[in-house]
């Protein structure tokens, strides 16, 4: 059985002599993606060795990864391989739901740079000059829909209210 430990990271926010932490959204966002695969799937986390990391130097906070995260870990889990062509943004709640996200054409187009085919976005972020893009928008509102598009295969359970 392995351990896993979630850091949570604090930044100092300096504002004259006050000094204020936060934690991460980034962070934050794996922890609820592990809630979420914890209790729908029936899965104890301990019992794999986990380790997420943000690579390319790139700062990353906020929480437009969480179903990238939850992606690549039911792909860890499962052991099944994510398909090479698609991107993806959303937040995941707790509750299983994918929840709008900023900064979403300029995503699309990092994903098109990229060579992504498709790309999965939350619902509530659609625009219709999206599909003037060249690139296939799936949109979805929650991780039973996610599943599906990269796998194939739905829980039926994820959405909880």
């Amino acid at each position: 059985m392995a351990v896993i430990s979630i850091r949570l990271v604090e930044e100092e926010i300096k504002n004259g002599q006050h000094t204020m932490k936060r934690k991460s959204t980034a962070s934050s966002s794996v922890a609820n993606v592990i809630t979420v695969f914890c209790r729908e799937f029936n899965v104890d986390i301990r019992d794999y060795d986990v380790h997420i990391n943000f690579s390319g130097g790139v700062p990353v906070d906020g929480p437009s990864a969480g179903v990238a995260i939850f992606s690549a870990l039911y792909s860890a889990v499962k052991q099944i391989i994510m398909p090479p062509d698609i991107a993806m943004t959303g937040e995941v709640s707790i509750c299983g739901r994918v929840l709008p996200v900023g900064g979403v054409p300029m995503k699309i187009e990092g994903a098109i740079e990229a060579g992504a085919k498709r790309v999965i976005i939350p619902k509530e972020n659609y625009q219709t000059n999206f599909s003037s893009m060249n690139i296939e928008i799936l949109c979805v509102s929650n991780l039973d829909e996610v599943l599906a598009i990269c796998f194939g295969e739905a829980s039926e359970v994820i959405l909880t209210a």
